[in-house]
């Protein structure tokens, strides 16, 4: 009985053996298809490029031309502007894009101070 049981450990043996070794077959095919279509998918479709935290994001003195005489609170809103477009888009806002979010900041607040100024004591918004 002892000799059955021990061919029988053996054959279980072999058998997980066997396994294994299949097993791990699979996986190295597995991992080197992974890395062939990998650098398939960087030559097709690069990874855009890793965009800088919020705090890092900083307009460097002349990156907006000639846009040099803003008051303190216009180059806080023009720098948050940068940030976000950059942020969202991956790409830097023009001069252009710069003046006219600044032109619809300030007709904003216009449209705001007007509203408030025809709005009578003592009536809801």
């Amino acid at each position: 009985m002892s000799l059955r049981r021990t061919l029988r450990g053996l054959g279980a043996g072999w058998l997980l053996r066997k396994s294994y070794l299949e097993l791990r077959a699979l996986r190295l095919a597995i991992e080197a298809q992974t890395a062939v279509l990998t650098r398939i998918a960087q030559q097709l479709c690069p990874e855009p490029p890793a965009a800088p935290s919020p705090g890092e994001i900083v307009v460097e003195a002349g990156a907006l031309g000639s846009i040099d005489h803003l008051d303190p609170i216009e180059m806080a809103l023009v720098e948050a502007f940068v940030s976000r477009t950059f942020l969202r888009t991956g790409v830097r806002p023009t001069e252009d894009q710069v003046l006219e979010y600044l032109a619809e900041e300030a007709t904003q607040a216009q449209h705001a101070a007007l509203n408030e100024q025809r709005q009578p004591e003592g009536t809801w918004r």
